[in-house]
């Protein structure tokens, strides 16, 4: 008798894939409560909406601060509110999240200081 063919994608399994198969998923508990979440949530859409009335009742002022003042202002309020968030939520990751946030937050505040030249 002759043996039957082989298949050529036969599943093995490795012994890593029974441990990993046999171990519970770990969930971290959230530390925030629900009422939290919901308030950050709907703070954004107020925020949002404010925004433009607050950069042009700052320009109907009789001395309004230069466009490069606001902003930085803006985004000096904005790194201190988000860095308090993330310190109390958060383990410590390194420098490399730092750089990339302080990139993307660079073009943030480009595209912001053209949104504050144009409400003026």
């Amino acid at each position: 008798l002759q043996k039957p063919p082989r298949p050529l994608l036969a599943p093995q399994r490795s012994t890593a894939q029974t441990y990993v198969a046999a171990a519970p998923p770990s969930v971290p508990p959230d530390p925030l409560p629900a009422a939290a979440r919901t308030l950050a949530l709907l703070s954004v859409p107020v925020v949002w909406g404010t925004y433009a009335p607050a950069v042009k009742a700052v320009y109907a002022l009789p001395a309004p601060p230069p466009g490069v003042v606001f902003s930085g202002f803006y985004y000096v309020v904005a790194l201190a509110v988000l860095s308090a968030a993330r310190a109390a939520n958060a383990p410590r990751e390194g420098a490399v999240p730092w750089r990339a946030g302080f990139e993307l937050g660079g073009y943030l505040f480009l595209g912001n200081l053209c949104q504050v030249a144009g409400l003026e």
